[in-house]
């Protein structure tokens, strides 16, 4: 399967591995705009990547916290889902609670941190957008997202330069990327990295800057001045807008070309295909033609598969689309196994076996769970290897219809 990288039961996607290398880039980028900040500090140093290692860790854990119910009877399968937007608001809670009980009586270490933890997001997702185009009503709204980004941070170089109060720069940093995008949340959906964030979540970050203009605590200056270092990472980030926004103009809306083969892949025909459902209907993928389709393919044994199954199901109730589930019968103990699994999940949506694993292999599926989107011309949209979350499957659906 291209794209996808199998060692034994382990999944490595290629995406992964670039998703690592931007956040590399990106705090390295980051680092040489602020790097004069407390630079022989070493708690600074660590209290700053403890943030950051501890925001991941809690990012991927309080699924189980969002998913309280299916944590108990399944915690490995619930571990195994993408963690969305619920989880990045409680990550970015945490960091904050963290950081000011670990300054509470440090407020310049304090004020400094929350810069350089907000240039270093701001930079990292300039870096990811120029990878990761997105639109949203039609706008290219990565590339609005990217010029708001490199507005913030020519702002604070110059700011820098100037030698202006440290406090008085974060607040006016954080009023505006607030201010910006919550007004742009109600028109178009943005994005934090991969994250439909709410527009009150902007909004707070607007009446929190507010508040904290009214305390006149005065900061020693931020940086000692390093002129050439900043412009030439604003160049960079100046250079990947400018990329990125060619590429959006050459390839239009067609998303990303990856595929699972060169016959089933994004742009392609889906191959039709027929199979008997648990209750012994034949139902073929062409009987849904002129409707938007999801096809699953899952088996029992599989935790990231059982993960995501509560989520398809709100996905399929809420949402006006075919939802194909294709278990792997071949690997199951039986099919009165799955047909018993199935019942007790409550499951609504039609599931489909693969009683020889005919279908999976028409469809080079490798690694469960892995799902297709099909818009209503019968085309394949969308390729995800791994477990989905309903925000992404809502997401994707969106993008289906946008695109007609």
């Amino acid at each position: 399967m291209d794209g996808v990288w199998m060692l034994g039961p382990i999944i490595i996607k290629q995406t992964w591995l670039m998703t690592v290398l931007l956040l590399v880039v990106g705090f390295y980028l980051s680092s040489q705009l602020v790097k004069e900040v407390d630079n022989q500090a070493r708690p600074f140093s660590e209290l700053y990547w403890n943030s950051v290692f501890y925001f991941f860790i809690v990012f991927q854990l309080s699924t189980l916290i969002v998913n309280p119910m299916i944590s108990v009877k399944d915690p490995l399968a619930v571990l195994a889902m993408p963690s969305g937007m619920k989880e990045w608001l409680i990550a970015w809670g945490y960091l904050f609670v963290y950081l000011f009980w670990k300054t509470k009586r440090e407020w310049t270490v304090r004020i400094k941190l929350l810069i350089h933890i907000l240039v270093s997001y701001l930079v990292i997702e300039t870096v990811y957008f120029a990878f990761n185009q997105f639109i949203s009503n039609g706008y290219p709204v990565s590339i609005v997202q990217m010029i708001l980004n490199i507005g913030l941070l020519i702002l604070f170089f110059n700011q820098k330069q100037k030698q202006v109060d440290a406090h008085l720069l974060l607040c006016r940093l954080v009023f505006l990327y607030g201010a910006i995008m919550g007004i742009l949340s109600i028109v178009i959906q943005v994005r934090m990295l991969e994250m439909a964030v709410p527009s009150w979540y902007y909004f707070i970050l607007v009446f929190v800057s507010l508040v904290s203009l009214n305390r006149k605590r005065r900061t020693e200056d931020i940086v000692r001045r390093n002129d050439k270092k900043g412009i030439v990472v604003i160049g960079i980030l100046v250079l990947l807008l400018g990329w990125s926004s060619m590429s959006f103009v050459m390839n239009g809306d067609e998303g990303k070309e990856t595929s699972l083969s060169s016959s089933v892949a994004i742009g392609n025909i889906a191959p039709d295909f027929s199979l008997p459902t648990l209750e012994g209907n034949e139902m073929s993928l062409s009987d849904f033609k002129g409707k938007p389709i999801m096809i699953n393919f899952w088996a029992t044994w599989c935790p990231p598969c059982r993960a995501e199954l509560p989520d398809m199901q709100r996905f399929y109730t809420n949402h006006d689309i075919v939802l194909l589930a294709v278990n792997g019968t071949n690997t199951e103990s039986s099919k009165a196994h799955v047909d018993d699994f199935v019942g007790k999940m409550g499951l609504s949506f039609p599931v489909l076996t693969d009683l020889n694993g005919e279908v999976a292999s028409l469809y080079q599926v490798r690694p469960l769970p892995t799902s297709l989107f099909i818009d209503e011309t019968g085309t394949i949209r969308d390729i995800h290897v791994g477990p989905l979350n309903q925000e992404r499957m809502i997401r994707q659906l969106e993008q289906m219809v946008e695109s007609k």
